[in-house]
């Protein structure tokens, strides 16, 4: 329910913010618009649980790699994934990775997608990987084949680390991250 609380509070804030009138803008207004985009990441991981900041470091790559948060094109991003970068090294310092892409691959557990504007939604997803490594993605777009218990290769920008108390009683970490190219893979 928190989730659908801060797609909608998105919405307002890019609606209210957008004077494109498109989040698919890419005319005069590219350089609002790709700030509109780190707002939206910023807005989006200080309304979570642990209340996170957005690093300069990833507001900056955000804005200098616009045409990446989302992209459809695996070859362009997958250039510059760091495959060295694993789970446990953001999560024993993450500072060291806010201008580094990723990839890995993952369970979807929860998936929601919201529209933040006429024609135009975002996704939020819950992953777990096959080491139970939790990941939470915001993705600005519409995943259309993918769903709760698929497969999936992600390739996005560690935004921070966050958490949630889980079913059992405990907390449960997760890397969270501004997703860049998705894709289903069964």
């Amino acid at each position: 329910m928190k989730k659908i609380l801060a797609i909608i509070l998105v919405s307002i804030l890019f609606i209210t913010g957008c004077s494109s009138g498109s989040i698919n803008s890419s005319n005069e207004n590219n350089e609002e618009y790709q700030n509109e985009k780190v707002s939206i990441y910023d807005f989006w991981i200080n309304d979570m649980e642990n209340e996170l900041e957005l690093s300069d470091d990833s507001s900056k790559f955000i804005e200098d790699n616009n045409n990446l948060f989302p992209t459809n094109n695996k070859e362009e991003v997958s250039k510059l994934v760091d495959n060295s970068i694993t789970y446990k090294h953001i999560n024993k310092n993450i500072k060291q990775y806010y201008k580094s892409i990723i990839k890995f691959e993952g369970y979807v557990i929860d998936v929601q997608e919201e529209e933040i504007e006429e024609g135009n939604k975002a996704t939020i997803l819950h992953v777990a990987d096959d080491n139970m490594q939790s990941y939470e993605i915001l993705y600005l777009g519409e995943l259309k084949d993918i769903f709760k218990e698929d497969k999936i290769s992600v390739i996005g920008l560690p935004l921070g680390i966050g958490g949630f108390e889980n079913t059992d009683g405990g907390y449960t970490n997760t890397i969270v991250i501004a997703g860049s190219y998705i894709e289903k893979l069964q």
